[in-house]
């Protein structure tokens, strides 16, 4: 099995880790996500992927906040309207839109606006049971591309000061 053992990428196989960004590469199975709550942490390209579903849908995105590096595996997830859901980095509380990669922020008048994107977001698609992920482009500089090959802080629920 792909993601057996207790560490953070379980016994990832090279070919998954080595995978170019522009293919479809499976990265793990309904099940298994299901299994670890809807949350898993791989690494596709040399990018460390955060894997989180919510309700329906699987979400790809890098694993670090752009920020200052907050880990986003285990980050509460709110609704953000038409941005979507998005994860709230443990750190500094900065809401990021799983589905587009957006920075938000609430407004003056508590309008929910963008920052724009900052976050890598990446392409899944569910196929038999299983999990496939190909790499956003590398085109265009993302901030968050400044923490995606470096492994993540542990996600235990803490904050920085």
């Amino acid at each position: 099995r792909r993601f057996s053992s207790p560490g953070p990428f379980s016994d990832m196989d090279e070919a998954i880790a080595a995978a170019p960004s522009h293919e479809m590469t499976e990265v793990s199975t309904e099940a298994q996500l299901r299994g670890r709550n809807g949350r898993l942490l791989v690494q596709l390209g040399g990018r460390h992927v955060a894997l989180i579903a919510h309700g329906d849908d699987v979400h790809a995105i890098d694993a670090t906040c752009y920020h200052m590096g907050g880990p986003l595996l285990h980050a509460d997830i709110e609704d953000s309207g038409s941005f979507g859901p998005c994860v709230v980095c443990p750190w500094h509380l900065y809401p990021i839109s799983l589905r587009t990669g957006d920075s938000l922020y609430q407004n003056m008048s508590g309008t929910t606006c963008s920052k724009g994107i900052k976050q890598r977001v990446h392409e899944v698609e569910r196929r038999d049971g299983k999990i496939l992920v190909r790499l956003a482009s590398a085109e265009g500089k993302v901030e968050s591309d400044t923490y995606a090959f470096k492994a993540p802080p542990p996600s235990g629920g803490f904050r920085a000061p």
